[in-house]
């Protein structure tokens, strides 16, 4: 039955450590007796052979029957069987500490997982905030470009020789200084120009101001 070969290159290594038991159980013939293998069989009743297993194991069969009266090698095999039960229950030990080992790094690996995810979707929250940030600076810093460049100070052209100034007042002496044949009639002019100017600043004062409470908005 291949099912029950143990592969010699895959099973763990028994500690160093370890020994056979002393076979110094006592069989219970009355339990031995009230068995019934074919029900075993039939029904899988595994309790059966859990309940059995110590005091067959471990039992010294040299003090329960004689074994000059049988085959020698009927006691030999017993005592192979003895030590076969004892192998398999350590497997079965090494199993399960492989077992328990094994649900811990499972946990450790999804508790690790999940901390990943998180940290992902933190990651991808953060950049969704800093794009967003970016997008509503970059707009902040649109709208201020647009309000310096409507804060800029207009040029004033002189009508004779078409020189710019920054102001009515650099115009006006100007005019007074190189054309003062022009200036004469021209004062008038000049201060509703200014006039003028004086309205355009304040109601660019004012539009700057409107774009600001937007931004802020």
């Amino acid at each position: 039955m291949n099912y029950l070969y143990l592969n010699p290159l895959s099973q763990q290594p028994i500690t160093s450590s370890f020994v056979f038991n002393k076979r110094n159980e006592k069989i219970d013939w009355r339990r031995i007796a009230a068995v019934d293998v074919e029900r075993i069989t039939r029904e899988l009743d595994f309790q059966v052979l859990q309940d059995n297993i110590q005091h067959i194991a471990l039992c010294n069969i040299d003090m329960e029957i004689d074994t000059r009266a049988m085959d020698p090698n009927f006691a030999k095999l017993f005592k192979i069987a003895q030590l076969i039960i004892e192998y398999l229950l350590v497997c079965q030990d090494q199993i399960a500490n492989q077992l328990v080992d094994y649900e811990q790094i499972k946990g450790k690996s999804l508790h690790d997982q999940d901390e990943s995810r998180r940290e992902i979707e933190k990651l991808r929250n953060d950049l969704n905030t800093t794009k967003k940030e970016s997008k509503k600076r970059k707009k902040i810093i649109e709208e201020q470009q647009k309000m310096l460049m409507s804060q800029r100070p207009p040029h004033h052209t002189c009508p004779v020789c078409a020189h710019s100034f920054l102001t009515i007042d650099y115009l006006q002496a100007h005019i007074h200084r190189r054309h003062p044949e022009y200036g004469s009639g021209r004062e008038h002019d000049i201060d509703s120009e200014k006039e003028i100017q004086r309205v355009k600043d304040e109601l660019r004062s004012k539009e700057t101001e409107l774009q600001l409470i937007k931004v802020q908005k």
